[in-house]
């Protein structure tokens, strides 16, 4: 098998391989979206919820300290949701860093794949072409003018 058939068909398997990752991206994009909206969601309705406790007006005692756990814990809440859209964006940050890393690793080897072909079909073309040229020159000109001692000299003095 030769070098671009085999690289053919490892390009074949790869997208062939490709089509399952892409599947499992999808489902995993899905659920990193979901993941955001629940965050900001719980962010919003704690949030919301904070505001309607701050109202002013008479309270006693209990109603106090209840308003108070419920803030500490909506606050609480909220410090969670923030903790995770913050891992969730740094770990999105580190995968995006690593598939660039591997896909430039694939571009290098890609790149130097290409390039050896390259100057493999360059040799070959000059091979081809200096054969030619050589069969051309010889059938065109006929015997070769200086060894047959009849090549034309120029006297220089």
């Amino acid at each position: 098998m030769s070098d671009s058939a085999h690289h053919l068909r490892s390009m074949d398997h790869a997208v062939e391989h490709g089509t399952g990752h892409t599947a499992h991206l999808d489902a995993l994009e899905e659920s990193v979206n979901r993941q955001i909206d629940a965050d900001i969601r719980v962010l919003l309705d704690n949030f919301r919820e904070m505001i309607h406790l701050s109202r002013i007006g008479e309270k006693d005692h209990f109603d106090v300290s209840r308003d108070s756990f419920i803030l500490e814990t909506r606050a609480d809440s909220m410090v969670r949701a923030a903790q995770s859209l913050y891992l969730l964006s740094d770990s999105l940050k580190l995968s995006l860093l690593l598939s660039q890393s591997q896909m430039s690793e694939a571009r290098d080897q890609e790149t130097k794949y290409l390039l050896d072909q390259t100057k493999a079909h360059m040799h070959s073309c000059s091979e081809l072409l200096s054969q030619h040229w050589l069969s051309g020159a010889i059938s065109q000109s006929g015997p070769d003018p200086v060894q047959s001692g009849q090549a034309v000299t120029l006297d220089t003095s």
